[in-house]
């Protein structure tokens, strides 16, 4: 994880924690993800398939029972263009936010895939798509941006984030955000993985990365 923004009235770990746990492994990843995931013939932003053994084996065990069925797999390249931004929202519906996931980077992870974080000093307008809550209107300011590297992150899927690719579609990337269930706090989930938090990186110049 590299950090290049932060507000002053928020704190990293309102929104994002890096995670250290024994059980991580990204090769095994990348390897489970090839052989169930990556031959679809779609964008996958949708929770369409049972996580595999080797998504289950890179996590702490005693979250399992709290993680949902079916991760996220956000998976583009060539082939399988999207859009270059992903609109600000908060993940799940009125009555049923999620609120944390473990997001796993996968393939093609880097400075030019920015995660941001967006603080509302006088709250915010949302409106309710088919899989998220879409921001609508109100003043915004950035509260964190950040990219993810090698390591696992805890997200939080309450707050409003976006992303944005600035990477040449010849670059394939893919992530993994296995979502807790929806009864799962924030709280709740620092507090099952409080011996993996880790403590948020310095701050980096994200001009001096290109």
């Amino acid at each position: 994880m590299q950090l290049f923004e932060k507000h002053q009235r928020v704190s990293v770990d309102d929104y994002v924690i890096p995670l250290d746990y024994p059980q991580w492994n990204q090769e095994r990843l990348i390897k489970g993800f090839r052989e169930d995931y990556s031959e679809r013939t779609r964008l996958i932003f949708q929770h369409k398939w049972n996580a595999n053994d080797a998504i289950k084996s890179v996590v702490p065990t005693e979250v399992l029972e709290h993680m949902m069925p079916k991760p996220l797999v956000i998976h583009y390249h060539k082939d399988r263009p999207t859009k270059q931004f992903v609109p600000m929202h908060v993940d799940g519906n009125v009555g049923n936010i999620v609120h944390a996931a473990i997001n796993m980077p996968v393939i093609g992870c880097d400075h030019k895939c920015l995660t941001n974080f967006w603080y509302a000093p006088n709250g915010y307008e949302r409106v309710q798509k088919a899989h998220a809550m879409i921001y609508e209107s109100g003043d915004l300011e950035v509260g964190l941006e950040y990219c993810m590297t090698d390591q696992p992150i805890l997200f939080n899927t309450g707050e409003l984030h976006s992303t944005a690719n600035y990477n040449d579609w010849d670059r394939e990337r893919c992530i993994i955000s296995w979502r807790f269930k929806s009864y799962v706090s924030w709280e709740d989930a620092k507090e099952m993985l409080h011996t993996y938090l880790q403590p948020s990186p310095q701050m980096t110049d994200l001009k001096q990365l290109d």
